[in-house]
Parts: structure tokens; C-alpha cells; sequence
């Protein structure tokens, strides 16, 4: 179960990523998705491509602490601005304060069709 309040067209993305469950979040996505991420220099394409980004990005957030969600939807598109902190190794010991915002864009059928991810680089904040 979900431990806050998603809009309805993304709450099996929320529930498949709480879960770990790459099939069923893969399963949220049409076969021909475009995600990008300012983290990533090429756009990542299709299910495929999308299924490994998560396999590779998932152990670094599983000890994510999500501060704070706001959810913003209109027809055809939702966004998701987080605060969470998270360890991240490459910065040291401790804990980050990051920012992020995702668009997810779908189709007719409510699949995510694009997915944006913006990571706030310049304003990660130690915590500890």
C-alpha cells in the first residue's frame, strides 16, 4: 500500500517502484518511451531501455527518504516535484538533500508515453 496520496494515472508507477517490481514497472510504459534525464546525456528509448536505466538506478535509491511530494495534473501529463535525501557515494559519507521534478506524459490508454526527469546538480545539500 501506498504511504501517500498519487494521482490516479501514476499511482501504478508509485506502486510498482515501492514494490521493486521491474516487470509491473515496465508494464507502466508503452513499448516506444522516451525518457530523459539531465543526469543522462542521450535520451533512453523504449521499454527495454527503460527497464535497465531502473535495474541500474534502483539499488542507488533504496535507502531514498522522501521529505516531501506535490503533484500537479492536468489532461494528458502529470508532474512530481520531490524532496528526499539520499546517500550519494560519489559525494561522500552522509546524507544529500536533493530536488527533483518529473513530467510523465501518456498516451490514450494512460500509458506513460515520455518520461522528464530534472535532478536539481547545484542545490544538493549535505545533511549529516
Amino acid at each position: 500500500m501506498l504511504s501517500i496520496k498519487v494521482p490516479p494515472e501514476i499511482e501504478p508507477y508509485y506502486r510498482a517502484w515501492q514494490q521493486e517490481d521491474l516487470d509491473a514497472l515496465a508494464a507502466c510504459f508503452t513499448e516506444d518511451v522516451e525518457l530523459r534525464a539531465n543526469t543522462h546525456p542521450d535520451p533512453i528509448r523504449g521499454r527495454g531501455g527503460l527497464r535497465a536505466y531502473h535495474v541500474d538506478l534502483l539499488p542507488s535509491v533504496l535507502e531514498t527518504r522522501i521529505l516531501r511530494h506535490r503533484f500537479i495534473s492536468m489532461p494528458g501529463s502529470t508532474a512530481v516535484s520531490t524532496e528526499m535525501t539520499v546517500r550519494l557515494p560519489d559525494r561522500g559519507l552522509g546524507r544529500y538533500l536533493v530536488t527533483s521534478i518529473m513530467v510523465f506524459e501518456f498516451n490514450a490508454e494512460g500509458l506513460i508515453s515520455r518520461l522528464l526527469v530534472f535532478v536539481d546538480r547545484e542545490g544538493i545539500v549535505p545533511m549529516d
